[in-house]
Order: structure tokens, then sequence, then C-alpha cells
């Protein structure tokens, strides 16, 4: 499992225990469970960003292949 996986796959642990009436019944536990919820929530949306924008252009470069005015803008796109 690849890091990005394993973040993503706390997030969402941490996610659930949080929705866990017998978890958030202790202060404490409530307590970090949010903060560590919190500092990985900006990690995965970074993480999907970066996710998207690689999907993005990868399928920028698919298109690009061509020559007609689809892949022209494609290829800007690439430049850009």
């Amino acid at each position: 499992m690849s890091k990005i996986e394993e973040i993503k796959k706390e997030y969402k642990e941490v996610t659930e225990k949080l929705s866990n009436p017998d978890q958030i019944s202790d202060p404490a536990l409530f307590g970090d469970l949010s903060k560590r919820r919190n500092d990985l929530e900006e990690i995965v949306k970074k993480i999907n960003s970066y996710e998207a924008a690689k999907k993005e252009l990868a399928d920028n470069r698919e298109l690009a292949e061509g020559e007609d005015e689809l892949a022209m803008l494609a290829k800007d796109e690439i430049d850009n």
C-alpha cells in the first residue's frame, strides 16, 4: 500500500470513529480524533487535487495526439 493510500485509509477510519457514539463519549479521545481528522483532511484535499490534475494532464495528452482543433486545444492546456 502506498503512503497516499495509507493516508486516505486512515482519514476514512478516523472519520468513521468520529461517527461512532462509543468513541465520542470520551472527550479526550474525541479531541484527539478531531485533531487528527483535521490534519489528515488538509493532506487528503491536496492529494485529491493532485490526482485530479494528474488525470486531467493524462486526458489532455491523449487528446493532443491528434491533429484536429480539439488536439490543438489540448496541447495549449498542456503547455499552460
